[in-house]
């Protein structure tokens, strides 16, 4: 085994190529291994998710079966997997311990892997690699058996695991995609030639959807089936590329991110018309806007739909926002200058208003993160 110390030039993940002689280190907390010293440094990128792989979150998210046997499944709690078919397979662990790592790396070593426990360091900051070594604090564990080429964070807590693809002896099968959620079916269409890899239910029946587009016309296409399935433009277009459209109690939001296409659909109550309790005393109603619908996400966040008949309610309600010790910090704005959204803040608190006419808004609420 041999432990690498990479130096990194920049603080951005690029690990550096090194060659030197090794002289034995023992650690407190560590078998006897190798260390080898950096003498000539060669940038090499450290590998990126390529845009044409896909990424599987929350239940979907498991060890994937294509892996091949000879490489054994490190078990614990998966948040995420991204695959670059051409290069690599990224998986997310969550809460891992250090004696699960440890278990791992044993067993690897048993069925033939080689280990390097590597340590990095960064130019222009004190080089304690020495000391860490001693300590058996390492950043990461590079292993290989033959054509096999893996990359494991060492540590507790949230680690990732990189699984190189290029000595798979088969190609990684093009998953199909999640199914479109039924109880959507007949109510939302489904969007053409964009694969579904994440779909998450709230608690109102709304979606957060993601789903990977085969060309650059599958958000636009969507849009027009929206249209086309009776959903309207409701508000303007201020956190999504194509706005808010609208049938019944849902509305819908596509953002074309150009790797995913996000679909956000919300399910209103339209029975509830009342301004939350929880909202008295920090943020005040607007005067002569009759509530439409309120939305309520968690804890103050919360978007709420109102409707008057005056062209002054948006301003009058910035100016009672105001009043109550909010301050403006943002506002966007047509060609003519009628607004489309205003921002303002008071405390962790964020309020901005999403106009889609002077006398029609919606209020977005929400806590600072």
């Amino acid at each position: 085994m041999y432990i690498y110390v990479h130096r990194l030039p920049i603080v951005l993940v690029i690990l550096t190529a090194i060659s030197a002689c090794s002289t034995p280190v023992t650690g407190t907390d560590a078998p006897d291994r190798s260390a080898t010293y950096p003498v000539n440094d060669t940038a090499a990128q450290a590998p990126s998710m390529s845009d044409s792989g896909w990424t599987t979150r929350g239940d979907a998210a498991v060890w994937p079966d294509y892996i091949p046997e000879d490489i054994p499944v490190l078990e614990g709690k998966i948040r995420q997997v991204m695959v670059a078919p051409e290069s690599h397979i990224r998986i997310f662990y969550e809460d891992l311990t250090k004696d699960q790592i440890d278990q791992y790396l044993r067993l690897l070593e048993q069925k033939g892997f080689h280990l390097n426990y590597r340590v990095y360091v960064q130019e222009g900051f004190p080089d304690n690699s020495e000391e860490r070594i001693k300590k058996g604090d390492f950043d990461d564990v590079d292993i290989t058996k033959g054509e096999y080429h893996m990359n494991l964070g060492y540590g507790e807590g949230n680690v990732s695991y990189d699984i190189y693809t290029s000595g798979f002896p088969e190609p990684i099968p093009t998953p199909a995609g999640l199914d479109w959620p039924v109880d959507l079916v007949d109510i939302v269409p489904k969007p053409e030639r964009c694969r579904i890899e994440s779909a998450s239910q709230d608690s109102t029946g709304g979606y957060q959807i993601a789903c990977r587009p085969a060309d650059d016309a599958v958000a636009n296409d969507y849009i027009q089936a929206l249209q086309a399935a009776g959903y309207v433009p409701r508000e303007s277009a201020i956190q999504s590329t194509s706005g808010v459209y609208g049938k019944g109690d849902f509305d819908i939001t596509v953002q074309d991110a150009i790797a995913l296409v996000f679909i956000s659909i919300y399910h209103q109550d339209l029975s509830n018309t009342t301004w939350p309790v929880v909202l008295s005393g920090v943020v005040p109603p607007p005067e002569e806007c009759p509530i439409k619908n309120v939305l309520e996400s968690g804890g103050l966040d919360f978007m709420i739909s109102c409707e008057g008949e005056s062209d002054q309610l948006v301003q009058n309600y910035v100016d009672l926002l105001i009043s109550e010790g909010f301050t403006e910090t943002d506002r966007m704005e047509m060609q003519n200058g009628d607004p489309v959204s205003v921002s303002l803040e008071k405390g962790d608190l964020i309020v901005r208003l999403l106009i889609s006419s002077p006398s029609r808004f919606s209020i977005d609420i929400s806590e600072k993160p």
